[in-house]
This record gives C-alpha cells, structure tokens and sequence, in this order.
C-alpha cells in the first residue's frame, strides 16, 4: 500500500520539460543576459569617456598654448638671461622684455601668458656687477656676469633679485635703463 502513495521521480528529461512548460517564458536576451548588459553598458561609458576626453582637451589646451607662446615668440623677441630673486636659492631660466615705461621677466617654463615679474623703468636700480663664483660657475657662461637689480612692480611692491647676463645683454640692459629721464616716461592711460 505504501508503495502505491509513493511515487517514483520522473526521469531527468521529463522533470526538465515539465518546468520550462511551469516557468515564465524566457526570451533570448534574458537567457544572454551577460552579453547584453555588456553592451549596454559600453554604450552608456561611450558618452561618459567623450566627456572626459573633452574635459582633459579643455585643461590641456590653455597649457600647451601658454607654453608654445613662452617658448616661441617671448624667446624670440626678447634676451635670453638667468633670474635669481631675494631669498630664492634657485636660478631660473627666463627671458627679458624692455617696453618704453617696464621691463618684464618671463620664466621659461611658467604656464602664465603674462610676465612672471614687471618692473617700472623709473624705479629700476641696478647693483654693482659681480662675477659668477661658487655653484654659480656651473650654469654661469664664459664672460657672463651677475648684476643685483631692485625696482617696484606695479602693486608697488619692491621686488629684489639678480640677473645673470652676458657682456652684449649687459650693455643692453645699461643703456635702456640710462637712455630714457623719468621726465620722458609718459604714465599708462587707464583703460
């Protein structure tokens, strides 16, 4: 009697078929559900990755092009020198730029479109030359000489340092300074 209440398992293709015929219908990309989450999800990273190419372009640009702009035309309409200010250890490769009222510095290899340092023509002294001694004597070329500068900018702030120079830089740099009376430098209009 027992045995009749009991009932033997179907075999496993039968068991197998009565549940797909008891389970909700499976489509084809519930069953790929691996392959197409892929997919979906390298569409959904494929505007994300565009927008961080242009966010990285954006940061970049403005940085290449301010060092394109020192590199090439500050060094080329401007003299070569070696900058040092007050209480700085470090000498700093730059260039220099003589206008009719200042004199800009620019450091080679700043990232800013404007001079590092600008100092008023009336207001610039120039300090007994010295020769290079020292560590100094490692950057320092044959004939160039080291002459302390001090002048205010344009916040009015004395700004004091020294300037590595050859002799040829050295008479430029002299006779700008001497060529014009304050009586001749004309102030800045506001704009």
């Amino acid at each position: 009697m027992l045995a009749t209440t009991l009932t033997r398992p179907p075999p496993l293709g039968v068991a197998s078929a009565r549940l797909r015929r008891q389970a909700p219908s499976l489509t084809r990309s519930d069953r790929c559900h691996g392959r197409d989450h892929r997919k979906e999800l390298s569409r959904l990273t494929a505007p994300i990755e565009v927008i961080l190419g242009v966010v990285i372009l954006l940061v970049l640009a403005p940085v290449v092009a301010a060092v394109v702009y020192r590199l090439v035309f500050i060094r080329h309409n401007s003299t070569s020198v070696l900058t040092r200010e007050s209480g700085d250890q470090a000498w700093r490769y730059g260039a220099v730029r003589y206008s009719d009222t200042d004199v800009s510095f620019y450091r080679l290899l700043s990232v800013r479109f404007r001079p590092d340092v600008r100092l008023d023509r009336r207001t610039l002294t120039l300090g007994r030359r010295r020769q290079p001694t020292g560590p100094e004597l490692d950057f320092a070329e044959d004939g160039e000489v080291i002459v302390p500068f001090s002048g205010s900018d344009r916040r009015g702030r004395t700004v004091e340092g020294e300037i590595c120079l050859g002799p040829s830089e050295l008479t430029g740099l002299l006779s700008w300074v001497e060529a014009c009376s304050t009586d001749q430098i004309r102030p800045r209009r506001r704009r």
